[in-house]
């Protein structure tokens, strides 16, 4: 899979995943019948927070994947421009390959 398609995967990625959280939090707040369901129930509650804590936890790593992506795209274009060098020769540049 090539980076860029890659890129899109994980932005489709992280905004379904902030639209599905921030739904999941509005109705939590919003309900006052769910809300009392999870503040009386002890079983809830922990499920409520495992799940929670799996959010937290992806969301982490979707953040930490577009930040490693974003270093290895920038090293990958300092390469593309170590690839050539320029010798000057009089009033033309001749660029050769290095090695």
């Amino acid at each position: 899979m090539k980076i860029k398609k890659f890129d899109r995967y994980k932005t489709v990625h992280l905004i379904l995943f902030i639209l599905l959280a921030g739904i999941g939090l509005f109705i939590i707040l919003t309900d006052p019948e769910l809300y009392q369901m999870i503040a009386n129930n002890s079983h809830i509650r922990a499920l409520c927070i495992l799940l929670w804590i799996v959010f937290v936890l992806s969301f982490l790593f979707i953040f930490m994947d577009f930040s490693l992506f974003s270093t290895f795209k920038s090293r990958q274009k300092q390469k593309q421009k170590k690839k050539y060098i320029e010798i000057p020769v009089g009033r033309w540049r001749i660029q050769k390959k290095s090695l």
